[in-house]
């Protein structure tokens, strides 16, 4: 039988988009942007050997700052205190980062980011301090 016929199929899919992890863990916790923040900050040179996890990382920041913006602002204000647009841009400030994979991915976040932030913090955070301005120069 077709796998998306089938009602497990939809059921996880449905979970997932709700925030809610197979193991019964909230996808969006602190303890996971505590982790995927480490992973930032333990990577602050990107090269071939982390370029993959530093790509997915970004990505999952993205999916949490638009989930916390909508839902717990704790999490965005996570995002503030801990200056995620600037290490983006810093990132992208690397030779090696101009074009591929990783600039793909901090120009697509950022492209998510302004589309789906709702609060006017988020919004005031997004477009102060030259963030979006540094990042597309």
């Amino acid at each position: 039988m077709n796998q998306f016929l089938q009602k497990e199929f939809w059921t996880k899919l449905l979970n997932a988009a709700k925030g809610d992890a197979p193991s019964g863990k909230l996808k969006f916790s602190f303890e996971e942007l505590r982790n995927l923040y480490d992973v930032l900050h333990k990577n602050p040179v990107v090269n071939e050997g982390n370029r993959a996890l530093v790509v997915e990382t970004i990505r999952s920041i993205a999916e949490f700052m638009i989930w916390g913006d909508q839902n717990e602002p704790k999490i965005f204000e996570f995002f503030l205190e801990n200056n995620i647009m600037a290490y983006l841009h810093k990132v992208l400030e690397q030779p090696a980062n101009r074009s591929g994979d990783v600039a793909k991915q901090v120009l697509q976040t950022l492209s998510i980011i302004i589309q789906n932030v709702r609060s006017e913090t988020g919004i005031f955070f997004l477009f102060s301090n030259n963030h979006v301005n540094n990042i597309v120069e």
